[in-house]
């Protein structure tokens, strides 16, 4: 795959600091057991290629990771293994802005921002859940693919690529009921919400698109309340709710990034 990204930079999600993803230890561990770190590795090397606009590699790297998480899915002695080595969990890590070379409109956008996953020590083992785990590599590697996939559509023109994004987005949502929801789920879960309705939107289904509007409006809705932002919401929801004011009562506009 050629992926064509432009410039990107990091910024951090609003809960706390970036975490430091782990580093491989070279010991005479099975490859098994340092899954979950490995795959965590091989994206976000894939989304520092992206920076360096090498989208080939990039898209490889992200392969190679679903093809590991699928590996331990199907392998649950590699799944007790790892839960042995690695007492962490996995989360929605820092975020990485991509920028396409166009000018921005000011209509529906696609949330440009490539996801990593971070590690956090467990205090308590009993918090131990390699099935969610795997589940969340599971979507973030499938978004990443998918935005590689959707901006490639928008700078070639070319609905293949639009319609391999959305499948994908799609693959990265059914992974989603398998994982406790907190906020930073819940904007993994807008986020392929709203770019799934950026390309129908470039497909001319409207009716799909209102679909996902509707089941992005009731995430940031139930997520506002159940941490009582009295709709103060963090900056990383901003583009959503600017995209459903933007869209609501009017037909929609593509535009390149939000």
């Amino acid at each position: 795959l050629q992926l064509p990204f432009a410039h990107t930079k990091n910024i951090s999600v609003f809960f706390g600091n970036p975490t430091t993803l782990p580093t491989t230890k070279q010991t005479k561990q099975s490859a098994s057991t340092m899954i979950s770190s490995t795959v965590m590795k091989l994206n976000h090397k894939a989304v520092s290629f992206l920076q360096h606009q090498d989208y080939e590699t990039a898209a490889n790297l992200l392969q190679q990771g679903i093809h590991m998480v699928e590996h331990a899915m199907q392998d649950p002695e590699e799944q007790d293994e790892m839960d042995q080595v690695m007492p962490t969990r996995i989360a929605l890590g820092p975020l990485a802005s991509v920028s396409l070379s166009m000018p921005q409109q000011d209509s529906f956008g696609i949330y440009s921002h490539a996801m990593t996953a971070a590690a956090r020590p467990l205090t308590d083992p009993d918090e131990q859940d390699e099935d969610q785990d795997l589940a969340l590599l599971y979507g973030i590697l499938f978004y990443n693919v998918g935005l590689c996939l959707h901006l490639q559509g928008l700078v070639s023109g070319t609905h293949v690529f639009l319609n391999q994004a959305k499948h994908c987005y799609e693959t990265a949502l059914g992974t989603l009921g398998a994982i406790d929801r907190n906020p930073l789920i819940v904007l993994l879960e807008v986020a392929l919400l709203n770019n799934e309705a950026h390309i129908h939107s470039c497909l001319c289904d409207h009716e799909r698109v209102g679909v996902c509007l509707n089941l992005m409006q009731t995430a940031i809705r139930e997520v506002n309340a159940d941490y009582q932002w009295r709709g103060n919401l963090p900056r990383e929801f901003k583009p959503f709710s600017r995209n459903l004011v933007l869209q609501a009562g009017s037909q929609l506009r593509p535009a390149p990034a939000a």
